[in-house]
């Protein structure tokens, strides 16, 4: 949401009264910090420790397997002393990174000689979760605070149906229905684990979508929707994925899909090129490769380790010869803990196609989701190749726990916590578009970006930003996102 840039002063405002609470309030350590307790005893001049036995503590829905498959070691194991306290650790940030617990705790409660019990206790979320719809047709908040004038006609709503450790074998089964400026239909299952060795998992999918208003084109590097009293653009899509784990952070994933894409004649007469060559529909097979490559101390809100991926598709197969270009996407992160609560983060990506003359809905670059240059959220830079950089700064300022557990018996919610992170950054990309470039200025130069915000983290993953950004073209204002920059 962009306000008055007087008003740009209120998240430092609000920033120096959390800095200043944070040395009267009663807060526990970093949310980011180590959470293995170790009963130290002289038994640890040993070389060498053996783990007995591992006891659960918690898991009422989720199978003692899943837990072992991402500890990173299991009973009769023999660890080198020296490497036994960073393996529990890692085995901690391994299950949180399940998103399956709110919070996961290691203990050696036992330890004679070199032999050694471990405990494993976690407080499991709620697994299935109906929730509600109610979110913006828009790619972000700010342009339909702004643009669209708050038009609550632009509004999805309706419900989604979330089972995240269906049959307590982590397995994610997902229903969607929408309803509003979006019709939406989708199904989807995810089952990780097929074989007794855990590495081969499979996932189905298929989503149905139709809209009555449809960006045709990018003009002045913004999109320009067309309405009908119809449904101008419907989009059929399905596919089936299987995945290879071998290692715990190394993840191979091959994709097979098929999707179709049917247009009104008013979007071709604005855009001859929405779909080219085929005009009013497409057909298409796709094939994707992934692979990640996850070594971030926690998902939900990485300080430290790395994250890199390489995503290949090949979209056409030679079927229907409506559709035929390559993508290839390379992604780099990097995150450090600089000590007393200092972090920085680094972030490289890029995308390249050929070849360059392809339909216009599959040319989006910068300004969709989480491919953004802060400070032109308002922008669109469509084309054909582009590379994106970002350099966070970070101050973790205040951490703190709701704790509701004497009068709130619900496990799942009853520990609430809360982490404020002070930031500056900045962001850097490049557009190369030889095909879609007229009417549309940001193409084809580099875009800098760059400002201060707070990022407000809570459980399930929900992260809130309040960001004041400049662009190269010294526009600014303040902008809410609910998603991790990096």
């Amino acid at each position: 949401m962009q306000l008055p840039s007087p008003l740009g002063f209120l998240p430092l405002c609000f920033c120096l009264f959390l800095l200043f609470a944070s040395r009267f309030c009663l807060a526990q350590d970093s949310l980011f910090q180590p959470r293995v307790e170790v009963v130290k005893t002289d038994s640890l001049l040993n070389a060498y420790v053996v783990i007995d036995t591992i006891l659960f503590e918690g898991n009422k829905r989720t199978q003692p397997r899943i837990l072992t498959r991402e500890l990173g070691f299991k009973e009769h194991d023999t660890i080198p002393l020296l490497l036994f306290v960073g393996k529990l650790e890692n085995g901690r940030k391994n299950l949180m990174n399940t998103q399956l617990f709110n919070e996961v705790e290691v203990k050696v409660v036992s330890w004679t000689t070199e032999h050694v019990d471990v405990k494993v206790v976690v407080r499991e979320r709620w697994y299935v979760i109906p929730v509600p719809i109610f979110e913006l047709a828009d790619r972000n908040f700010n342009v339909w605070w702004t643009e669209q004038n708050r038009d609550f006609r632009r509004t999805v709503y309706g419900v989604t149906i979330n089972h995240v450790n269906f049959r307590g074998r982590s397995e994610k089964l997902m229903a969607l229905f929408n309803w509003g400026y979006r019709h939406e239909a989708g199904l989807t299952y995810v089952v990780p684990y097929l074989n007794k060795k855990m590495n081969v998992g499979m996932e189905f999918y298929f989503q149905y979508a139709r809209k009555q208003e449809q960006a045709a084109e990018t003009f002045n590097d913004k999109l320009n929707f067309i309405v009908g009293d119809q449904f101008l653009y419907q989009k059929y899509m399905g596919g089936v994925g299987v995945s290879r784990r071998k290692k715990i952070h190394l993840t191979h994933h091959t994709y097979a899909g098929f999707q179709q894409i049917e247009i009104a004649d008013t979007i071709r007469k604005v855009n001859s090129d929405f779909l080219q060559p085929s005009g009013l529909h497409q057909r298409s097979f796709e094939l994707k490769y992934t692979l990640i490559d996850d070594n971030r101390n926690l998902k939900a809100y990485p300080t430290s380790g790395y994250y890199n991926r390489i995503e290949a598709t090949k979209y056409g197969l030679g079927i229907f010869k409506e559709v035929d270009y390559w993508e290839l996407l390379l992604r780099h992160d990097r995150f450090y803990d600089l000590g007393k609560k200092f972090y920085l983060s680094a972030q490289v990506q890029g995308k390249t196609s050929f070849p360059l003359e392809q339909p216009y809905h599959q040319q989006t670059s910068l300004g969709y989701n989480k491919y953004l240059v802060r400070g032109y959220e308002f922008y669109v830079i469509d084309g054909q190749h582009w590379v994106l950089g970002k350099l966070n700064f970070k101050r973790e300022l205040l951490t703190f726990i709701i704790d509701n557990s004497k009068w709130l018996k619900f496990d799942q919610i009853n520990r609430i916590p809360f982490s404020f992170i002070l930031k500056t950054y900045v962001d850097v990309g490049y557009v190369n578009d030889r095909y879609f470039l007229r009417n549309n200025a940001l193409t084809n130069q580099f875009l800098v970006g760059w400002g201060a915000g707070l990022d407000i983290i809570t459980f399930y993953n929900l992260t809130f930003r309040v960001e004041y950004s400049f662009n190269k073209m010294l526009e600014n204002g303040l902008f809410l996102h609910l998603q991790l920059d990096i």
